[in-house]
Formats: C-alpha cells, structure tokens, sequence
C-alpha cells in the first residue's frame, strides 16, 4: 500500500530537489580521507596513531565514565543475578531494528520515518539487482565479505534458537532480515564462477576514498555524487579470487536453506543450490582478495577491502561452509571437507576471535556437537579462556567489567564470542559447571552494554546511551537536514567537526566501545569509539537469546515498537503505517497477538509451518490512509527523474 506524505513533506522536497544550490553549483567532488588506521579492524593491540589520547579531546569533548566504578582491587568473578537485570528481548528487538536502519534498496514497509528507498540505481554488470542487503556502517558500501558473515551470523542465531525468538515475538523479523541479505547473495550469484564481491568505491588515500567522501542520506547518494561513482560492482572470478568471500556466502545461504525449509521449501531449495555451487567455486578457487598482489598493490580493485577487512585465511571460511553442507544435506563428504579445512585454517588470529575475519568460535562449537569429540571442545575452551577470567584469560577486563580484545569493534568481538559460549553451555547442560562459569561472564558482558553500570552502548537502551554515533544516515536523515542546500565540504566539515546529536535514534546500533579504562568519547569524528557498523549487532542477538534460554523464556516479556522514537513525529516525515489490530510487534497492542511467518506471502505458525486461513493471512495485511498523500514510488520516480536530467547536464 502507499505511504502517505503529508503536504509538509512534499512542498520540502519539491524545494530542495529543485532549489539551484541542489541542481548545479553544489556538485562538485572533494574526495576526502577519514583516517585509515595502522592495523586494520580487527583485535588487534593499539599502535599510536589508531585511538586518540583521551588526555587531550576537542574542546567541547565529551568523555564518559559509567557511574559505579568499582573498588580498584575488583573479583574477576561475576556472578549473574538470580533474576534478570535487564529484559533481554530488548537487546533483540533493538538490534533487528538496526538492520532497518541498515538496509539498502527499496523498503516497502517504513518502519523508520527517516529511511526510504536508496541504492535505486544498483544494478550489477549482469544487469542483476544488488539493492538488497544493507550498508556497511555510515557509508553506502557493500563489502562482501563482513556482509556475508552478517547474513550467516544472523542466520546462526535463527539456527540455535528459533522456538525462544519465537516466544519472544522475533522470529518473524528475524527471519525477514535474513532474507534480506540471502535476496543479495542469490541476486549477486551470475554464475558457478562469478559472484559479487563489492558494492560501491571506498579507497584508501587522500585522492582515493570516494564514499567516505559523502555525508548525506543514501537515499540522496545519487543526487550529490558523480554518475561514475553509482555502486559499480566487484566480482569473484577464477582471475580475481576471493574464496573468502565465496565460501562466507556459502555459509549464509546454507544456513539460510536450514532455517527458511519448513516456511517455503522452494526458496530454501534455491539458497541450497547456490551454497553448493558456491563451495564448489571457494574450494577450486580458495585465493583470497587479500593476497600482497591485491594488498599492496594500489592500483588493485581489491586494495581498499583488503585494507579496510583484510582476510587472514580461507580456509576457515571452507570448513564452516562444508559444516552446515553437511547438515543440510547429509553428505558425509562435506564434513571431512570441514574436518580438513579446520585442521588446515592457518593463523593464530583465525581462533581468538568469532568475526567476518575468524569462523574460529563457531567451528569449534559446531564440529563439537556434531562429533562429539574431545579435540573440539579442547579447542573451544581455549577459544574462550581467552576471554573467561582465570589462568588462560588473554583479553583483560576493564575495571568496570568489560572484556577488551582491542579497539577495534571492542564490544561486536565479544557479544560473539558469549554467543559461542552460550550455544556450547547449553550444549554441554546448564548444570554443568563450565557452563554456569560462561553463563556468569556472558551476562556480566551484556549487562555492561544494557546499561548495568550506567551507560548503555547500544543505542536507545537506558536513559544514557551514544547520541553522536558515528552514522551518517541518522545524523543527516534524508528528510531533514539543515545543509542540504549547502556544499559537500560544509556538510563534511559539520559532521566531523561538530558536536551536534544525531537527528534521529538508530536504535540497536552498537559502537565499537570504550577504551581500557572503560572511557568512552561519544563524538561522531572519533570513530574508534563511535563507528557501529552492520556486523556489530549481529552476534548479540544470538546472545540475548541465548540468556533467555538460561534464565527461562518466562522472565522476558516480548519487546515492541510501542513508544519508540522511530521519527514520525517529525514534519517532514511520512505517516506512520497503520497496523492492523493484532499486531503486537509495532503497536502498543498486547491482546490476542498474531505471531504468524508473512515473509513469503502466506502466514505459517512459526514452529509447526502449519499455514494459517486465508482469513488470518488478509489480516496481516498494511493498510495506510489519509489526506494530502504521496507513494514513496512517485517521490522516488521524481528523484530518478532529476538524477536522469543532472545526469545529462554533466
């Protein structure tokens, strides 16, 4: 159904897509370095130059110390409240909403006021259609492989539990969201040896970074940016290899095959197709785009992702594939490949962490449950000890509590690994005491980012929170920013030299964290502390749901959009979608809820996949009404209209 405009809205828009400083004099293009650190984005130890000193801030600068700091000689022991301290599903509710904020391509239901349809012109060389999917962070990239273990990850937490996000009212979303991103891997799948592998141009130097360059809603990308620079593609080839990247995808469509089976058997065939033929292509194939060729070469397409995420080894990224092959299909042939990959994964970096760069955590989990032996659960207990205070912890707590494996996505490194740790505590009985000892510290470590010693880093939790995210769409909203009308270097400069809140709330959105010392700088500039990206609350979905599990589904009421600042209140901003009466997931409505699987047309009890009467079915339906209405399709035709005519004019 449309979504109605108010006249407020349109006249806005009329003007500023026809105002002159839009049209012409404001085009130009200043690319612009952010500042790409020494190390890359991963746990690694802090070099000089990657965070800047908290003795000496901006002026103005805010550094934030949560309330109740503990005694300086602190028990590394915590022990988890008997009764729940936060309701968890939040955590859930929240962070799926972030993959809302995230998303690219055209939104057919506008949860949030401030994002619209984007990426409308993102159409491969194949002429395929990569809208899909979401963005990295505060750019419009789509770099493949932390996309690919966003989708498997989401997908992972579906996969381990499906009946407590169900009770918890999340599955349905969940689900949505995943396949959001398989659409995007399938899409992207030309042929068994082409695949998509980047979205967009990101580079690294003064004269190279060209969509860290635009500080403006995607929604606008096209509008401000020269036609040359519209998402071009990047695939995986036999001569441009990332089997990385190939295999990661294998992993999240086949997972996404498991979880989507029982709701729409001819997709979750179709997902399985591609993961084989995708397996096939890493493992005849296994290169990754983070060779020296590509690494050091500036003149390499791969340069800026191998800079920006570089891979340390494929051959993790193979086993895990051929794990879920495996349980997909009951080929046992897919699990010796698993067993072989895993033993052949090079690096020590590839198991101290779960992230797009180590499928380490999951392997040892996985490989553990399906064989049952020993060497797996051995491992996996080194994998956490690394974490879990004792003799073997290498990642040393903040005073507060917070587990520190580095600067870089602090809190992302371990809400993944406490998913880990969940899933083999449940595994192994939550009598057993090892697996009391990770339930103590996982909650200790969720609890710090709800909000337990005063400030919350998930954004929209608690009363204290980030309000100067490092995120682009939510500081300048396409449906009201003050520069809009003004020069690209102005809005750069008012983004990364400012200290203003962000205009909208970019709920579920998790930064990378504080320093050591549990410091945090909450400045939009400072993206070692401030940058939440779309990967970083993936993993605490599966760990919330994890607790629950632990605790018991009982303690935790289902979460809403009721009373969420979701932006509708402003002028500029659509109407809200009306809902139908049994909606209990974006309403204040709390009766006789409707928790049935819509993502494929027909409704489907989420456990059973019993479909539902067609009566039900109708009811689900959105329907929205009212004067002085406008399709988001028309607003969109009438921007395509002005990128065709600005286009001609270059």
């Amino acid at each position: 159904m449309p979504r109605p405009w108010s006249l407020t809205a349109l006249v806005y828009w009329i003007v500023v897509l026809t105002s002159p400083a839009h049209a012409l004099p404001e085009r130009r293009f200043k690319p612009h370095y952010r500042g790409m650190p020494t190390l890359n984005k991963r746990s690694q130890a802090l070099t000089g130059n990657e965070a800047p000193p908290l003795n000496s801030p901006r002026p103005g600068d805010p550094i934030i110390t949560p309330t109740g700091a503990p005694a300086p000689t602190v028990s590394p022991w915590y022990v988890a409240p008997t009764t729940p301290m936060f309701n968890y599903n939040e955590a859930v509710h929240k962070a799926l909403l972030w993959y809302e904020a995230q998303r690219s391509g055209p939104i057919s239901t506008q949860r949030l006021a401030w994002r619209a349809d984007s990426c409308k012109v993102c159409k491969g060389s194949f002429g395929e259609d990569l809208s899909s999917a979401w963005y990295e962070a505060a750019n419009t990239m789509k770099w493949g492989l932390p996309l690919s273990w966003t989708i498997m990850q989401l997908a992972f937490n579906i996969y381990h539990y499906e009946s407590v996000l169900d009770q918890s009212n999340e599955l349905n979303q969940a689900l949505q969201t995943v396949k959001w991103g398989t659409d995007y891997l399938i899409n992207g799948h030309i042929n068994d040896t082409t695949f998509i592998g980047q979205l967009g141009i990101s580079g690294i130097g003064d004269n190279n970074d060209i969509d860290f360059s635009y500080y403006l809603a995607p929604e606008t990308y096209e509008l401000w940016m020269p036609q040359q620079y519209w998402h071009p593609a990047l695939y995986c080839t036999p001569q441009t290899q990332c089997g990385d990247i190939v295999a990661a995808s294998a992993t999240a469509l086949s997972i996404g095959s498991i979880i989507f089976r029982k709701y729409n058997s001819t997709y979750a065939d179709q997902c399985l197709q591609h993961a084989e033929s995708l397996y096939n292509f890493a493992k005849a194939y296994p290169g990754s785009y983070n060779i020296p060729a590509n690494a050091n070469n500036t003149n390499s397409s791969w340069y800026a992702a191998a800079g920006w995420y570089p891979s340390s080894s494929v051959s993790d990224d193979i086993a895990l594939a051929g794990v879920f092959l495996y349980l997909n299909t009951n080929q046992s042939s897919y699990l010796q490949d698993a067993i072989k990959y895993y033993n052949a994964s090079d690096g020590q970096a590839a198991w101290s962490e779960e992230s797009w760069d180590s499928q380490g955590g999951h392997l040892h989990v996985m490989l553990y449950q399906i064989t049952n032996d020993s060497t797996y659960l051995k491992n996996f207990q080194t994998f956490a000890g690394q974490y879990l205070p004792g003799t073997g912890q290498a990642f040393k707590q903040t005073p507060l509590g917070l587990s520190f494996p580095g600067y870089w996505g602090t809190i992302a490194l371990v809400m993944n690994a406490c998913m880990d740790m969940m899933v083999m505590a449940r595994h192994l009985g939550y009598q057993n005491s090892y697996s009391t000892e990770m339930a103590n510290f996982c909650t200790q470590q969720i609890n710090y980012v709800m909000g337990e010693k005063g400030y919350a880093y998930m954004v929209g939790v608690n009363k204290q929170y980030p309000l100067r995210l490092n995120h682009i769409s939510s500081y300048n909203p396409f449906d009201e920013s003050p520069l809009y009308n003004t020069s690209l270097q102005n809005v750069e400069n008012d983004f990364l030299q400012g200290l203003t809140n962000n205009r909208r709330i970019a709920y579920g959105a998790i930064p990378s964290g504080p320093d050591p010392n549990d410091h945090y700088q909450d400045d939009h500039a400072l993206y070692q502390y401030s940058e939440s990206t779309q990967d970083s609350s993936a993993g605490i979905i599966g760990l919330a749901a994890g607790l629950m599990d632990w605790y018991g589904t009982q303690h935790f009421p289902p979460y809403s959009d009721c009373n969420l600042d979701l932006g509708f209140s402003h002028p500029n901003a659509t109407q809200q979608p009306q809902w139908p009466s049994d909606d209990c997931y974006h309403t204040c409505n709390t009766q006789n809820c409707n928790k049935a699987i819509t993502i494929f047309g027909t409704q489907q009890h989420a456990i059973t996949g019993t479909t539902l009467s067609t009566a039900s079915a109708t009811g689900a339906s959105i329907s929205a009404s009212g004067a002085g209405t406008l399709d988001l399709s028309v607003a969109s035709m009438i921007s395509t209209l002005i990128i065709s005519i600005w286009s001609s004019m270059a």
